[in-house]
């Protein structure tokens, strides 16, 4: 207390979360933390064992969770306040209470017998697979997710739900925030944690020369780890949870890891509303950004890899995005020049298989075909850009893989100030000619004619 707390005024359960807040430093007595861990357990016991948590929700726990737990009837009520409080964190309003419950959900991802429910469901596998890691840090949980396979049921649920709730806020990624400290604050200052927002910037950074290897394997395994559950993108769970239940509830009730609601949205694609394709296309982008070998969701792309892709640059795996940007590139031309037919005897000219044509198609960010078709006037621009295209043989738009114009390439603008300029020109000599031919003088003047008293 001394050494870390001394200026913390007592009360209001101030020290004692000072301590917690403090006990991975490294000159914190092992007898101390012992201390602290045991409050940290008795607290998760029971909601009114944690004071700050029961003073700030006490309100929200009335008006959302007042079934969860008889308490007027004595009942312990372990875990299912807390429980409940997690599962219906966007409607608490009091923000003194979001803070205790996201301080709570931080002490469930660090130590497992942290969150009661989860630690009764597991308490089986953990001595069966994990009995030799030290708890902590979230050591536990990762030990579970590694023996996913063989965990029973309601364990492997209760991880589940623990990753979704992980998924929205990279500070309850203990990994994360110990291997890709430095990367959040050279490349992410600026983001607030939250709603998935720093995964998402780590993710796209992580082809960054300067970004850690160790960091961006941690990352890479993340994403890779959603192709298996669509659950765990926030922002494709929350704008397609209807299209789901519309769509593919009965595979979504299988429970199986396997990336099938990607594979069911996917044949589905134009059912979807605009929010949910612009995710999914979102989603499959980053799948292919991090191409592996075998990945659920890019899987029916490896042999086309291997042709188009491996064959010429066999390291290109090693690069984000690199694999995803070949594949584009080959559909494109495919597309554009299409393959002609062969003679008999000869070998097809090879081509995508579909299921990968459909991935890559739909991984196309969906903003970018630009606004530049919304008028008259812009169609009448990309009728002159494709006529001068055709004389000059220069590329002067940019198109998509079905040939819709998407924006102007560097060549096409500067043919736009060449001909605003030409029109500029021949206005003006049209004007100097016409100022010539009826007698004007080149210099205009405007009489002012004054009016007032006149003078004698």
């Amino acid at each position: 207390v001394k050494a870390y707390c001394s200026n913390t005024p007592h009360g209001e359960a101030r020290v004692i979360r000072c301590l917690q807040d403090n006990q991975d430093q490294k000159d914190f007595s092992k007898e101390c933390k012992a201390e602290v861990k045991a409050f940290e357990l008795e607290q998760s016991s029971d909601y009114r064992l944690n004071y700050r948590l029961n003073k700030a929700c006490t309100t929200d726990v009335d008006l959302l969770c007042s079934l969860a737990c008889k308490k007027d009837e004595g009942q312990v009520c372990a875990g299912t306040v807390l429980r409940c409080l997690i599962d219906k964190r966007d409607q608490i309003k009091d923000d003194a209470c979001k803070q205790e419950v996201f301080y709570f959900e931080r002490m469930e991802v660090t130590d497992y017998r942290n969150d009661v429910i989860l630690a009764a469901a597991c308490r089986a596998d953990v001595e069966k697979h994990c009995a030799s890691t030290e708890p902590g840090d979230g050591r536990i949980h990762e030990c579970l997710r590694k023996n996913r396979q063989q965990l029973s049921e309601p364990c492997r649920k209760e991880e589940l739900l623990l990753e979704e709730l992980e998924a929205e806020n990279v500070e309850l990624r203990p990994g994360i925030m110990r291997v890709c400290k430095d990367e959040r604050i050279m490349f992410c200052k600026g983001v607030v944690p939250g709603g998935a927002r720093m995964f998402r910037c780590l993710a796209q950074k992580m082809g960054d020369p300067d970004f850690g290897e160790v960091c961006r394997a941690e990352v890479m395994q993340k994403l890779q780890r959603r192709q298996a559950n669509w659950k765990l993108d926030p922002s494709l769970r929350k704008a397609c949870k209807p299209a789901v239940q519309r769509l593919c509830l009965d595979v979504d009730n299988k429970g199986q890891e396997e990336g099938l609601v990607y594979k069911c949205l996917i044949r589905s694609f134009e059912d979807l509303d605009p929010s949910c394709q612009k995710e999914l296309g979102r989603a499959l982008h980053m799948a292919l950004y991090v191409w592996q070998p075998g990945a659920l969701l890019t899987h029916e792309c490896d042999e086309d890899v291997k042709f188009f892709c491996l064959e010429e640059r066999p390291n290109i795996g090693k690069t984000p995005g690199a694999v995803g940007t070949c594949l584009a590139a080959e559909l494109e031309k495919q597309t554009n020049t299409p393959a002609p037919k062969s003679k008999a005897g000869e070998t097809p000219v090879r081509v995508l298989v579909n299921e990968c044509r459909a991935v890559v198609d739909l991984a196309e960010a969906p903003d970018l075909k630009q606004a530049f078709d919304a008028s008259l006037s812009v169609v009448l621009l990309q009728s002159q850009l494709r006529a001068m295209e055709g004389a000059t043989g220069l590329s002067m738009i940019d198109r998509d893989r079905q040939g819709r114009a998407r924006s102007v390439t560097l060549t096409g603008w500067t043919a736009i100030l060449g001909m605003a300029a030409l029109v500029v020109l021949v206005i003006g000599a049209a004007g100097f000619g016409y100022r010539k031919y009826t007698g004007l003088p080149d210099i205009d003047y405007t009489m002012v004619v004054k009016k007032g008293p006149m003078r004698r």
